[in-house]
């Protein structure tokens, strides 16, 4: 992982959606902690500074002999707003000819932004262009708003209710931005 920002930013790594049999051990370590097993997040943040530091992840799997199909994600989020950053999706296979193997990479909109926020009815996209769609979903996960074909970098949230939002935005590239909104 790189900072492509002119920023520091303090990032964290979670384990999620893991998907693997009983009997294998899962481990993540990073530039700062050890192999453990059963530990699912950074147990601290750690800081990258613009355009000059990287952090290393490894993943370390142990079947302990047994065969089988596996999967699980890797998300980097910024500590401070709790935004992904980056997710990786894993497909595992050990001496097992009938797994799928896949690796997909998220990658994250670079410098966008949404503002104001919180906001009271209108929020404004840093950009409209390459944006193929905006989606809005509440604290559950229900997707409330969807949004093809952006023409305007405005978009009006006064038909929604005071709370917490998650504000998904994709470009043409498939990189996405999530950010929260607090409408008040």
């Amino acid at each position: 992982m790189e900072n492509l920002t002119d920023s520091l930013i303090q990032i964290e790594w979670l384990v999620e959606d893991v998907n693997i049999p009983s009997e294998w051990t899962l481990m993540v370590a990073d530039n700062e902690t050890e192999f453990q097993p059963s530990v699912t997040m950074s147990p601290s943040p750690f800081e990258l500074n613009g355009f000059e530091s990287n952090a290393n992840f490894f993943v370390f799997i142990s079947s302990f002999g047994f065969s089988g199909c596996g999967t699980f994600k890797l998300s980097y989020r910024n500590f401070l707003t709790q935004e992904i950053i980056q997710t990786v999706n894993y497909s595992i296979g050990i001496d097992d000819e009938n797994c799928l193997m896949t690796s997909t990479v998220q990658q994250s909109i670079p410098n966008f932004s949404i503002s104001p926020n919180p906001t009271s009815d209108l929020i404004r996209l840093s950009t409209i262009e390459g944006i193929e769609t905006v989606e809005i979903f509440d604290t559950n996960g229900k997707l409330i708003k969807s949004i093809d074909q952006i023409k305007s970098p405005i978009i009006d949230l006064n038909l929604l209710s005071n709370g917490l939002y998650i504000i998904k935005v994709e470009d043409s590239l498939k990189r996405v931005r999530s950010i929260e909104i607090v409408k008040n």
